[in-house]
């Protein structure tokens, strides 16, 4: 707490900050709102900025990229008004993410050109920060080489102290970029570097994306034990992480979003006998779990499983009656926890 309502702003902006990082999604968004409204009310155009921005990466971690797009177009308008460069740099950084996360590749280029070329050796943090987002981009092009080469430079550049850290955002490009290129064995010592650094932050957002791509590398390498573990580790910290979302819509989407990034697997119902394993459901209610984690609505649901709607209803409160829940939230969370998803 502070004695000013500017003071009170900054507070909000930080924490919110922190939350998020942690993992802590439905915290850090209330934060945020609260900044927004309070330096809104007091005309302090700084703090707004720097709030737009926050709400942007949240909604980039939450795999919202219109509504982070959404924000951080309002903050780049108020850090031209301003005059920051900093602030436009910032911002730009990631808006260009949240255009790659909705796979809209020529506008993040010609975002990030506005602040700086693909070519210039970054000299401060902010430039960094830009780096990093080009190799993003160059990896979602499908430029693994090119991704490799900002990764590699931007960690041999780092500052003495901190490189002796495995640092995970540049560890997992480095990763991600060596398994597009087949580089197996070194993408996954890379990705267990990444996993270690994550896990010394405590930084969940992070750490799933991470446990995700070395579930493929291990997949690819025939491992299929620790595919399986990485996989199954990525799939709870999704869980975890969707548990702190209050906004039904929001968690059951970054759910869905989040899930679709994974590598391809085995249906789950040629591995196990499910009608016993999952609370006594059987394989119709399964399979309308299985749907309504996804995302669908209970229309969409009956469509896809050629049943009616009222059927729909009826199964969805058989799984809750069986399984001891009473939302769609609750539901998409225990089909993560249990592989269905």
């Amino acid at each position: 707490q502070t004695n000013s309502q500017a003071g009170q702003a900054f507070v909000e902006i930080v924490t919110t900050q922190v939350l998020f990082s942690f993992g802590e999604f439905g915290s850090a968004l209330a934060h945020a709102q609260e900044a927004l409204g309070i330096a809104t009310a007091i005309e302090h155009q700084q703090w707004i900025v720097a709030t737009y921005n926050a709400l942007g990466q949240l909604y980039v971690l939450m795999c919202e990229p219109a509504l982070a797009i959404s924000a951080l177009d309002a903050g780049l308008a108020g850090a031209r008004t301003l005059g920051s460069a900093f602030w436009v740099r910032n911002l730009t950084s990631y808006l260009a993410l949240a255009y790659i996360l909705k796979q809209e590749f020529s506008r993040a280029e010609t975002a990030l050109k506005t602040v700086m070329p693909r070519e210039h050796s970054p000299s401060n943090l902010g430039e960094r920060q830009v780096a990093r987002v080009w190799g993003e981009l160059a990896l979602a092009q499908g430029e693994p080489r090119r991704a490799l080469q900002v990764a590699e430079q931007l960690l041999v550049t780092m500052p003495g102290e901190v490189r002796q850290q495995p640092i995970p955002h540049l560890l997992a490009l480095k990763g991600e970029a060596l398994l597009a290129l087949k580089r197996l064995e070194e993408a996954a010592h890379t990705l267990e570097d990444a996993k270690l650094g994550a896990q010394q932050r405590q930084t969940p957002p992070v750490l799933w994306r991470i446990h995700r791509s070395l579930g493929r590398v291990y997949q690819l390498l025939k491992c299929e034990d620790q595919a399986q573990q990485e996989i199954a580790s990525a799939r709870e910290i999704i869980s975890v992480l969707a548990g702190t979302i209050d906004q039904t819509y929001l968690c059951e989407h970054f759910v869905q979003a989040a899930l679709q990034s994974f590598p391809a697997q085995k249906p789950l119902l040629a591995r196990r006998a499910a009608s016993e394993t999952f609370g006594g459901l059987t394989e119709r209610e399964i399979e309308v779990l299985r749907a309504v984690a996804q995302g669908l609505t209970d229309i969409q649901v009956a469509e896809q499983l050629v049943i009616s709607h009222r059927t729909v209803h009826s199964h969805l409160n058989s799984i809750y009656s069986k399984l001891g829940i009473t939302s769609r939230s609750a539901a998409t969370r225990y089909a993560i926890e249990h592989d269905l998803a």
